[in-house]
């Protein structure tokens, strides 16, 4: 090989790697402006988010909670607001996080219910739907005035649902069995984990 096909060789070789580093700042180029634009995008929703949120009449949702509370029984006329770090409730001056657990199940539950009725109120968009899962089953008994209001609450509690969700559609699944007025309730389900007796469960079972 003569001198002048090396110097030749030579010569595409560094072509090739300018080439290549040319591409490689280039992609790194593209890359520095698709995080640019991300970040710009992440910064919309997060005005978005603030804009729609700082829309949302709380006055009038904590009114919701607060008569919810009120007709379950497990409160004597609340008092609910909203804390505004986290967006969670506070009842009668006291956290969410405060109260025991059969408490904060229901709390919880009245949160979402008076989000679905502030939403349908509001004509927002939402499922048309609610799914709340076991809001009794931790509930345990409460003392006030010598009245035990721990055989009350979950009666109040369907009652209201009952009385409530008449135009709407709510689906509770809970493993304690109400009492014989509340069955009576229509489209009360009961899962008897008996094949010849009712309905087994929730999906149906494979003969």
């Amino acid at each position: 090989i003569s001198e002048l096909e090396i110097l030749i060789s030579k010569r595409n070789e560094f072509s090739g790697l300018k080439f290549l580093e040319k591409q490689i700042y280039d992609l790194e180029e593209r890359q520095n402006v698709l995080k640019e634009e991300k970040k710009e995008e992440n910064l919309s929703e997060v005005s978005n988010t603030k804009l729609k949120i700082n829309s949302i009449d709380f006055d009038r949702l904590c009114k919701i909670v607060e008569s919810l509370l009120d007709e379950w029984g497990l409160f004597r006329d609340s008092s609910v607001e909203i804390d505004s770090k986290n967006y969670d409730l506070i009842i009668n001056g006291k956290k969410k996080s405060s109260f025991g657990k059969g408490f904060k199940a229901l709390i919880n539950s009245a949160y979402a219910i008076s989000i679905f009725l502030y939403a349908h109120e509001k004509n927002l968009p939402y499922p048309g739907f609610l799914v709340i899962d076991s809001p009794l089953i931790v509930f345990s008994p409460k003392f006030k005035d010598d009245i035990d209001v721990s055989m009350e609450v979950p009666d109040l509690f369907y009652q209201s649902i009952a009385k409530r969700f008449k135009k709407h559609q709510i689906i509770i699944f809970e493993n304690k069995l109400p009492s014989e007025n509340i069955i009576e309730i229509p489209k009360f389900i009961k899962f008897t984990r008996n094949h010849d007796i009712g309905r087994y469960g929730l999906f149906p079972i494979n003969n």
